[in-house]
């Protein structure tokens, strides 16, 4: 049983968009420095696309997800920062 789950930040707004097959992005945009850091902290709890964790956004639970990389989300602003991680998921349940 998966005990991990993606912390859904407390400020911007979310956006999921799928990239492929199984795949897709969670775009947090505008997000404070810190669920800025909470994010990048999860990321490194899960090394990268070794750690399995459970997402649930808009009521759908997507289960088994891990990140698409082992390299860092694509980070762009300052203070107000949008990050991008690539994930895998098995399909929602």
């Amino acid at each position: 049983m998966l005990e991990a789950q993606f912390p859904l930040p407390l400020s911007g707004q979310i956006r999921l968009a799928p990239i492929r097959d199984g795949s897709f992005e969670i775009h947090c945009k505008g997000v404070d420095r810190k669920d800025a850091e909470r994010l990048l902290g999860f990321f490194m709890e899960m090394r990268g696309r070794y750690g399995r964790f459970k997402f649930e956004f808009g009521g759908v639970l997507h289960e088994d997800c891990h990140f698409d990389s082992d390299h860092g989300p694509s980070i762009s602003g300052a203070d107000n920062q949008d990050i991008a991680f690539p994930i895998r998921a098995q399909p929602p349940s």
